[in-house]
């Protein structure tokens, strides 16, 4: 007899309304231990790039990286702000920020460095897959509907 799955939206609306986290498990809520050269080295395996299973065994397994640990570092400790909310995160501490595709690669982007953008978790978690102009457009979209005035602050001179 096969085993049906539960409905992924039937769960969220469970844990909604028990007010409890998504999951004690969830690595977005881990504290990582070792420093920052451990953190970026964690953040830094998702942008690994991730070949065909013959490709993975022809190399041994190993990982194949578009930048290496020290330039990531230096990205991050030269500017600790999210790239979309502007706020200043420590990055020392693991749970203050992730690392995100600022172009999702389910839209193209690559794991490059100049596509990894270092986010607050909550930003990050917002952003989803969308790209940066969909959020926007959806945070005035949920401004609007729920009553306040959007203006666009940009200096054009």
């Amino acid at each position: 007899m096969a085993r049906n799955k539960p409905c992924p939206i039937l769960k969220k609306i469970g844990r909604f309304k028990e007010d409890r986290p998504a999951s004690k498990n969830n690595h977005c809520e881990r504290r990582i231990e070792g420093g920052i050269n451990k953190i970026i080295n964690v953040r830094r395996n998702q942008f690994s790039i991730v070949g065909s299973k013959a490709e993975r065994r022809a190399s041994g397994d190993k990982r194949n990286y578009m930048f290496t640990n020290a330039e990531l570092k230096q990205k991050i400790l030269d500017d600790p702000h999210c790239y979309i909310t502007g706020e200043q995160f420590d990055p020392y501490d693991s749970t203050q920020w992730s690392l995100d595709h600022i172009l999702p690669k389910s839209r193209g982007g690559t794991n490059d460095l100049a596509n990894a953008g270092q986010t607050t978790k909550m930003a990050n978690q917002m952003k989803s897959s969308m790209t940066l102009e969909e959020l926007l457009n959806m945070c005035e979209k949920i401004l609007v509907h729920n009553g306040y005035e959007v203006k666009n602050m940009t200096n054009e001179n």
